[in-house]
């Protein structure tokens, strides 16, 4: 098995993410309830990633939505407002995270990020 390198653990870690995404909101657009396949759907980060990888991965961060619904959250400015009225918990889950540091993950953090999202990856799926 080839060693996984830290571009390799970014694309793992993204692809993890994603199917854990789907698996949590059932497929199913956050916002508008429409049905999206594993295709369809686009995992959209609350908090945007170029605010550095402190909430790149962070689950809470990441919801699903339809193309239509995806389009609207970029194009609309309010758009994080619909998001307090509609799931004020995750809303203040997002306000806590903001508040990171952007930081830098070395291919060791990156590693351990892999591990621990796996375990929860398979702990939903036995639900």
């Amino acid at each position: 098995m080839a060693k996984l390198t830290r571009k390799g653990a970014v694309r793992k870690l993204d692809s993890l993410c994603k199917e854990i995404v789907h698996i949590r909101d059932k497929d199913t657009c956050r916002k508008c309830g429409i049905y999206v396949s594993e295709f369809g759907g686009n995992v959209h980060h609350i908090v945007p990633k170029k605010r550095g990888y402190h909430v790149r991965w962070d689950i809470n961060n990441l919801i699903l939505l339809c193309a239509t619904c995806h389009f609207w959250w970029h194009k609309d400015p309010t758009a994080i407002l619909w998001l307090r009225d509609n799931d004020p918990f995750v809303f203040e889950v997002i306000q806590e995270i903001n508040k990171g540091e952007t930081e830098s993950y070395k291919l060791r953090d990156l590693l351990e990020i892999i591990v621990t999202l796996t375990k929860f990856r398979d702990l939903i799926l036995e639900k």
